[in-house]
């Protein structure tokens, strides 16, 4: 089971390579698609920008650095109260948050 608690309150990164590696492809695209890319939000349409493909993604990180990624910051940190995906849409859990956060701090790769 994944869990975000002792990553991401850390103020030391834990060794990524302790940690299974996280597919792009496999969990985080569907987790991104699933919360983000949909009708109405990130889809590239209107004033938002797109989280569709790895390339539109990875404008939004910095590899092996989750706490200075913009994707990574949006989602966990409430800027003027706005919440990620914002509602009606319920939060990522810790868990989806927790394999972005790893995957980020495995440098962000398109495997």
């Amino acid at each position: 089971m994944w869990t975000l608690s002792g990553l991401s309150s850390c103020r030391h990164e834990p060794d990524a390579a302790s940690l299974p590696e996280v597919s792009f492809a496999g969990r985080i695209q569907p987790i991104i698609q699933s919360n983000c890319g949909k009708s109405g939000c990130h889809t590239g349409s209107g004033e938002l920008f797109s989280l569709r493909t790895y390339d539109e993604i990875s404008k939004k990180v910095t590899a092996k650095k989750p706490h200075q990624s913009e994707l990574y910051k949006n989602m966990i940190y409430l800027e003027d109260f706005r919440i990620m995906p914002p509602p009606p849409d319920q939060p990522m859990t810790e868990e989806q948050l927790g394999l972005i956060y790893t995957w980020i701090l495995q440098g962000a790769k398109n495997n």
